[in-house]
Parts: C-alpha cells; sequence; structure tokens
C-alpha cells in the first residue's frame, strides 16, 4: 500500500479510507442538491412564471444560482489543477478541463432553457401581432390612395411609425434571462485562467527552448 502513498499502519489506513468515504459522500449531497436546485429552477421557470416581455426584471432571479454553480464547478477544476501541477499538461488533464467546462456552460444553460423557449414564442406571438397591425393600417393607405383620399393620412402615418416603433422595441428584447453582468462574469471565470495557464505555457516553452 505504501507504493500507492498509502500508510501500511492499518489506523492510518482507516483514517484515511474514513476520510475519503466521508469526502466522497459530501460529494454526492452536493451534487444531487445541485441538480435538485436546477431541476427546480427549470421547473419554476417553465411552469409557474408570467411571462411579460416589457418587465423581464423578475425573471432574472434564477441565473444568479445557476452561474454561481456554474462558477462552483470551474473553481472546483481549478483547485484540482492548482493541487496537482505537475499534471496540467497532460492531455487527460486537458480533456479533463474541458469536460468541466463544458459541464459548467451546461449547468447556467439548462435550467434557463425552458424559459428561454417561452420568452422565444412571446417575443415572436408580439412580432405577428404587431406584423398584422402593419400590414392592415398598410392596407388602408392603399385604400385611401386608391380612392384618392389624400388629405387624412397623418394619423396613418403616425400609426405606421408608431407600429415600427414597436416592433423595433421588441426585436431588441432579450429572450435569455440575465443580466449582461452575469454572463460576463462567468465568461471571465472560464476564460480568465485558460488564458493564464496558455501564456504560462507559452512562456516556459520560450524560456525553456
Amino acid at each position: 500500500m505504501t507504493s500507492f502513498g498509502l500508510s501500511a499502519d492499518p489506523a492510518a489506513f482507516a483514517a484515511a479510507l474514513a476520510q475519503f468515504l466521508v469526502t466522497q459522500a459530501i460529494l454526492a449531497v452536493l451534487v444531487y442538491h445541485t441538480i435538485h436546485q436546477l431541476r427546480l429552477i427549470h421547473h419554476i421557470y417553465l411552469h409557474h412564471t408570467r411571462l411579460n416581455l416589457y418587465r423581464l426584471q423578475p425573471l432574472y432571479a434564477f441565473s444568479t444560482p445557476a452561474a454561481l454553480t456554474a462558477a462552483g464547478l470551474l473553481l472546483y477544476s481549478y483547485l484540482w489543477f492548482a493541487s496537482t501541477p505537475e499534471l496540467i499538461n497532460e492531455p487527460a488533464s486537458l480533456g479533463l478541463a474541458a469536460f468541466f467546462s463544458g459541464i459548467a456552460i451546461l449547468t447556467f444553460t439548462w435550467p434557463l432553457w425552458g424559459i428561454h423557449r417561452r420568452l422565444v414564442e412571446e417575443k415572436t406571438r408580439l412580432l405577428q401581432e404587431s406584423s398584422a397591425r402593419f400590414e392592415a393600417v398598410v392596407s388602408q393607405l392603399h385604400l385611401r390612395v386608391d380612392h384618392q383620399e389624400l388629405t387624412a393620412m397623418d394619423d396613418l402615418n403616425k400609426t405606421l411609425a408608431s407600429l415600427e416603433i414597436e416592433q423595433a422595441a421588441l426585436r431588441r428584447i432579450p429572450t435569455w434571462p440575465w443580466e449582461p453582468g452575469t454572463v460576463r462574469g462567468l465568461a471571465a471565470a472560464l476564460l480568465v485562467p485558460l488564458v493564464l495557464w496558455l501564456v504560462q505555457s507559452l512562456l516556459e516553452k520560450s524560456l525553456g527552448g
């Protein structure tokens, strides 16, 4: 057992085994809690949320726990690499880093996917309604032109302009329920350590060469 870094003393081995089991049990509880929390967020967004595209702020509340969970996964992987720097350039380690990064991105986006689809559907519905109204006003405009009724066109022009403003505003409404700062923070947590690792690797190669 000493070849694996474990003590031959039964008491020490039992203590190490107990520590390992407790650590794994805590990790299992954390994984279960995380999955349960993310599923709950997904369910609330999908089945218990009223949509108002002009009042999206309440929908941003659950993006923060999802982002923190994803950041926690990234932190776990970075701490693991920091504790084993000799393995950081190994292909398996790079694959593990890519795996954790993918899981972190999935952890952030999956709970929000359901409400994202609902927002897309609502936005599409409102745009279609606005387009139908725009088409109706254009039809009235054509009728007036065909009948040479050109003296009262200002009301139609204002209506068309208002509908264009409405459509432009609708198109600018985001369909992902998060603040821009939340995404920037998570992207920084994902990319900054990778950039630092890349710079360190390049410096080591250049100095070694």
